[in-house]
């Protein structure tokens, strides 16, 4: 015989389950969503540094973004060119000194 209390226990474990499984889904969700993101943001900065080959700043932004991927090598590569255009930049300057 299951006592009342039992099946109130067993149901609180039954949610708790439930919300930790919507929660990790909803976060999986949401990581998906902003690699879909940057992944659209690197492209267009991409075009960018095509178009604009001369402007420091879509360098720096697209080094910001490829920070955020871990991508280091390339980034520094980006902090570089955009110093060469800008050389006073004190943003691309701070962000190029954390990655040494």
């Amino acid at each position: 015989m299951v006592h009342e209390h039992e099946k109130d226990s067993n149901f609180i474990y039954f949610l708790f389950f439930i919300f930790q499984c919507s929660k990790e889904g909803v976060k999986d969700s949401i990581l998906a969503e902003e690699e879909s993101l940057i992944g659209a943001s690197m492209e267009s900065l991409n075009k960018s540094v095509e178009n604009f080959p001369s402007d420091p700043k879509v360098y720096f932004h697209r080094a910001l973004r490829r920070i955020e991927k871990d991508d280091f090598g390339n980034a520094l590569k980006d902090l570089n060119q955009s110093l060469s255009l800008l050389p006073d930049n004190q943003e691309a300057l701070s962000e190029r000194a954390e990655l040494h």
